[in-house]
């Protein structure tokens, strides 16, 4: 009963000093709903800036990931040659090596059967190699093929997110493996990373997330090459396990009618 008669108590002399002070002005209907529209626009307006921050966000980094192990190639004698076009890509001064073939018994070590870590396929590149002996120089390169890939409805870039890298052996004193990445739309902006190995070395060398950044998105090509000696020479090397992820082309338009499927 105390509580209820000083909260009736204080709503009298509430009243009472409203009456008695003739500047008193009760809150304006009017400004509150002005004041009410304005947080509601902007509270509509970061949540159209989120959303555009969302899908600009999405169109770079969702798309199609795939592992290309190269199992499914054909050999014979224990080598291959890859498709003109493979995966939407190009593959130059590249072909298809089974090292577990009984071609191979006696020309490779049993330490380099590892070549292909999913077996049967690798890739195997040479700058100037016997493989390649009319090409010398320009390392072996993977491309992606721009017309193909507008045709299929992706972006000219892709990037490259993981692969398996190994020398084919490794003589005195050691192999450098190299790998460079080069950016959509400029010839000249580039990535690039390198790893020495000592004599012997035979185990294949994982290229993830950790290594292959985000400077390795949005690129066109990508090279590699092995060198080895004070004269840094050519040497042959092998890929498996590539994964790359390519980018579909897409309006926002159209990227918001699949967000709400």
């Amino acid at each position: 009963m105390a509580v209820n008669s000083s909260a009736g108590a204080f709503q009298i002399r509430n009243e009472q000093t409203q009456i008695s002070n003739p500047n008193f002005q009760k809150p304006s209907s009017k400004f509150g709903m002005r004041t009410l529209r304005i947080s509601l626009i902007a509270v509509l307006l970061s949540c159209l800036a989120a959303i555009i921050f969302h899908f600009a966000i999405r169109s770079e980094s969702t798309g199609d990931t795939t592992v290309l192990h190269f199992d499914e190639i054909p050999t014979a004698g224990g080598s291959g040659t890859l498709p003109a076009i493979y995966h939407h890509l190009s593959f130059s001064k590249f072909s298809i090596i089974a090292p577990n073939d009984h071609y191979f018994d006696e020309k490779i070590p049993v330490e380099d059967k590892v070549l292909a870590v999913s077996a049967p396929n690798a890739i195997i590149g040479s700058k100037d190699g016997p493989l390649f002996p009319h090409t010398k120089g320009a390392p072996p390169a993977i491309t992606l093929n721009s017309s193909v890939a507008k045709i299929d409805g992706i972006q000219p870039w892709f990037a490259l997110k993981s692969l398996k890298i190994k020398s084919l052996g490794a003589p005195p004193p050691g192999v450098s493996l190299f790998a460079r990445g080069y950016k959509h739309g400029s010839s000249t902006n580039t990535t690039f990373w390198t790893q020495s190995y000592p004599e012997a070395f035979n185990a294949p060398t994982l290229l993830d997330s950790q290594v292959l950044t985000l400077d390795w998105a949005k690129l066109y090509k990508v090279e590699f090459w092995a060198e080895f000696g004070i004269d840094f020479s050519d040497w042959e090397f092998t890929i498996d396990d590539l994964e790359v992820q390519f980018f579909p082309i897409k309006s926002t338009k159209k990227m918001l009618g699949d967000e709400l499927k």
